[in-house]
């Protein structure tokens, strides 16, 4: 059991890493054109930089000092800044999806606007 499960979980995660996680990283830095234009460039390095930080701040096999406290803490200020531009982004549709439903209640069913 030991021998089927080890010999799995070796040809299972070098393939799920290229396959996910590498494609992923490509992905993030190698957008189409990236070199047209300069401010494509810019944006694709702060992407790649704030991935790369983002994964140094999960690393917990070594103890955060130094330049990986300084790469640790820059990956917390990117998903800071990820996840309230989601949570934006969602408020911002729920209200968009609420003033539509005040429309049509106040406009189309009770015609107290026009």
């Amino acid at each position: 059991m030991a021998f089927v499960l080890g010999w799995a979980s070796g040809v299972a995660i070098p393939a799920y890493f290229q396959a996910n996680i590498l494609k992923q990283m490509q992905g993030t830095f190698l957008t189409p054109g990236i070199f047209a234009r300069w401010d494509t460039l810019l944006w694709a390095i702060i992407s790649f930089i704030g991935v790369i930080c983002s994964v140094f701040y999960f690393f917990f096999s070594k103890e955060h000092k130094g330049a990986l406290k300084v790469a640790s803490e820059t990956g917390i200020v990117f998903l800071m800044v990820g996840f309230g531009a989601s949570f934006g982004y969602t408020v911002m549709a729920r209200m968009s999806l609420l003033i539509g439903r005040l429309q049509f209640v106040l406009r189309d069913w009770l015609g107290v606007i026009k």
